[in-house]
């Protein structure tokens, strides 16, 4: 006698994670593929919603369209990567298009930005970026820092998550190190700065080009400064170091997918950011075992312990970050004990698999509502 299974195959919930500037290489692109890509598919079905485009204005027209794709999709829940203009566009469109869900996680503020002035800044800060975080059932932020931000716990209120952290990138290098400083005709005994981001004056690239005159005033030693990413302020950036990217001291390699080969190159990672969130770039440095010189800006502290594994600068100041850089050039046992503690600590607190529970136990309360 034929044996029928009739046990029915349990349906996914559908996650659909809504983001903004698809084209762009950084933290909200990588922070979606990272979870889409991680264990948690095997109880999961992703999908995702991309708005084309982040108006400073009401666009009927793009509502309408990221409603009738989120009405096609009909998700169990809606991810929304930002509390900018992807968050105000995507919580509209799915509260319209009725899904059950709506999770935002913060990564930064648009009002942050040192270009977002006036009028701007003030629909963002007061309207757009409130709304976004209210209309949402549930927030959480990739860094304590920002949890603790008056927006965030005036508007989430009771149904804010805290924070989740965000994972080690395990990305490896394509490229030996010693292939890369051979590109470069980079000597052993050369110390190698990087910094990774997008070329703006909010990465702090204008405190970069005093930093690296200062160290060249003070014949500090040799060293080369290698750049990756591309941006607005990188006109401005080369024109100020015209002599020393000409010169090769200063490398400008712009946008690649290859990070990791560039940071196994180097020795100490750089990032006078002016504010900041969790960054991922940073989280590679020291997955890439380099000591990190940052400023105490949003999540950076909670990255780097002072002393062991780099330099958390409370001044935002070319002065003290050429102090510590030039201590780093001296000291290459130093250097090599920071790099070493940092790649240790940061594997050990900020797991993917850490991560992914996080999200689970987030994930796991629409079915509560």
């Amino acid at each position: 006698m034929e044996h029928t299974d009739n046990t029915a195959v349990e349906k996914k919930p559908v996650v659909t994670m809504y983001y903004s500037y698809g084209d762009r290489i950084g933290g909200p692109l990588t922070y979606i593929n990272t979870v889409i890509n991680s264990d948690l598919r095997k109880k999961y079905e992703f999908t995702t919603c991309y708005q084309n485009k982040a108006p400073g204005g009401v666009d009927i027209p793009l509502l309408k369209a990221m409603v009738k794709e989120l009405r096609r999709i009909k998700p169990d829940i809606v991810h929304i990567q930002g509390a900018q203009s992807e968050g105000f566009y995507g919580v509209l469109a799915a509260k319209i298009a009725g899904c059950k869900q709506i999770i935002m996680t913060i990564h930064g503020f648009a009002h942050d930005d040192s270009h977002c002035r006036g009028v701007k800044y003030f629909l963002y800060k007061n309207i757009i970026e409130p709304v976004s975080i209210r209309l949402s059932d549930q927030v959480y932020c990739v860094c304590e820092f920002a949890s603790k931000r008056p927006i965030v716990k005036r508007n989430a209120g009771r149904r804010s998550c805290g924070y989740i952290h965000n994972p080690v990138p395990t990305v490896l290098p394509r490229r030996s190190r010693q292939e890369i400083r051979n590109q470069y005709g980079i000597a052993e005994e050369e110390t190698v700065f990087c910094i990774a981001g997008r070329l703006t004056r909010e990465k702090g690239f204008d405190i970069l080009t005093q930093i690296v005159k200062l160290l060249n005033e003070r014949k500090a030693g040799a060293f080369r400064l290698i750049v990756l990413g591309d941006g607005p302020y990188r006109k401005q950036f080369s024109s100020d170091l015209s002599a020393e990217v000409e010169s090769g001291q200063v490398i400008l390699v712009g946008q690649t997918d290859d990070v990791a080969s560039y940071l196994a190159a180097s020795d100490v990672f750089v990032f006078p950011s002016y504010h900041e969130n969790l960054s991922i770039a940073l989280l590679e440095a020291c997955a890439s075992g380099l000591p990190c010189i940052v400023s105490n800006v949003g999540g950076n502290a909670e990255i780097i312990t002072d002393g062991k594994s780099g330099y958390v600068l409370d001044k935002l100041c070319a002065e003290d970050f050429a102090q510590k850089a030039q201590v780093l050039i001296d000291d290459s046992q130093l250097l090599v004990q920071m790099g070493a503690y940092a790649k240790k600590d940061i594997l050990d607190r900020f797991s993917l698999t850490r991560m992914c529970r996080k999200i689970d136990e987030v994930y796991s309360f629409y079915g509560t509502k």
